[in-house]
């Protein structure tokens, strides 16, 4: 498994666990199925935390995404660099 997924998978864990607290506390936030999150939230307090969870989760996700886009283009660039240094090399007479 790879780094990004293993971090991907944390996220995934934090927020479940997140949520998982939020739907265990005393008053039970009401929701149905049928919105782009899979639920229609109905309670106050409850909502507004669960909806923290999903924030905070979509937040770290895009910080991953971008630490691994820039990763890329860091060894792209490098690997270019590399390239025109062996084309400079083999193209110099002697």
């Amino acid at each position: 498994m790879s780094q990004f997924e293993e971090q991907n998978r944390a996220i995934d864990q934090r927020e479940n666990q997140c949520i998982g607290e939020v739907m265990g506390s005393k008053n039970r936030v009401c929701a149905r199925p049928g919105t782009s999150d899979g639920m229609k939230l109905l309670g106050g307090e409850q909502g507004r935390k669960l909806l923290a969870c999903k924030a905070e989760a979509k937040r770290k996700r895009e910080e991953l995404s971008a630490r691994v886009r820039a990763t890329y283009v860091d060894s792209a660039q490098q690997e270019r660099d590399g390239n025109t240094l062996m084309t400079i090399l083999i193209s110099k007479p002697h």
